[in-house]
Order: C-alpha cells, then sequence, then structure tokens
C-alpha cells in the first residue's frame, strides 16, 4: 500500500529532517569539540611543560575559532528555524527557561570572543599560562 502526499506536504517534510540533521550534527560538532579541547588543554597542564601548554592553547583557541564558534551559531540558527517550521511558541515555558538560560552563559560567550582577538589572544594566552603553570604565577 503506498500512501501518495501531496508535493508540498513532500518538501516540507524534508526541509524539517534536512534541519533537524543540521541541528543535531551542529550539536555533536559543539559536544565533541568541547571535549576534546578540554582533554587536549588538561593533558597539556598534566605535562608540566610550559611550551606544550603554550603551543596547546594556541591551537584551542584556534580549534574554537574554527569548528566550536560555526557550530554554536548553527545550532542556534537552526533550533530558532526548527521552532518556526514545527510551529512552537516562543512564549512557552521550556522556551523561556532555554532564554534565561543562555542569558546566564552570554558573559562567558562574550568574554570568548573579546579575548579571540590578535591582542585578546595573547592575554588570553598569558591568562592560560599563569592559571596552568604555578611558576608563572606572580
Amino acid at each position: 500500500m503506498q500512501i501518495h502526499l501531496g508535493s508540498g506536504l513532500k518538501k516540507s517534510m524534508d526541509n524539517y529532517l534536512i534541519l533537524k540533521l543540521v541541528h543535531i550534527l551542529s550539536a555533536v560538532v559543539v559536544t565533541g569539540t568541547g571535549a576534546g579541547i578540554a582533554f587536549f588543554m588538561l593533558m597539556a597542564y598534566r605535562s608540566d611543560n610550559v611550551q606544550a601548554i603554550y603551543v596547546t592553547a594556541e591551537l584551542v583557541i584556534l580549534g574554537d575559532w574554527i569548528f566550536t564558534t560555526p557550530a554554536i551559531v548553527t545550532l542556534f540558527t537552526s533550533g530558532i528555524m526548527l521552532m518556526n517550521v514545527l510551529s512552537y511558541s516562543f512564549e512557552s515555558v521550556w522556551f523561556r527557561w532555554v532564554t534565561a538560560c543562555l542569558y546566564l552563559l552570554a558573559p562567558a560567550g562574550f568574554q570568548f570572543f573579546t579575548f579571540n582577538t590578535d591582542l585578546g589572544t595573547y592575554r588570553k594566552l598569558h591568562w592560560v599560562m599563569r592559571v596552568f603553570h604555578p611558576s608563572l604565577r606572580n
């Protein structure tokens, strides 16, 4: 038995599935890069090698810019688009909770973007070195 859908419904369902796939993949990238970056930073710290910590911190910043930032933007954008496609209310309780949590996390995101400039990268690396390596603390 075959069910024939109208072309509009099929196109709408295809768009939903593509959007859902993009949303899930961006969540996987955010989770994977976060865990990977944390792991390598921890391993560099445990090596007690100042040069290894410095190089790892540089690569962590680069990895954040190349992978994590686009994935976060894509995750947020695809989530909003999915809410529109599924006709979810932006006034619902769960969405208000998610929005409140994002506002609480906003200072961390702002710090990431302000530190990841040329001068900010130097400051961040200097801060990482002082935090992670006791011999560099004042």
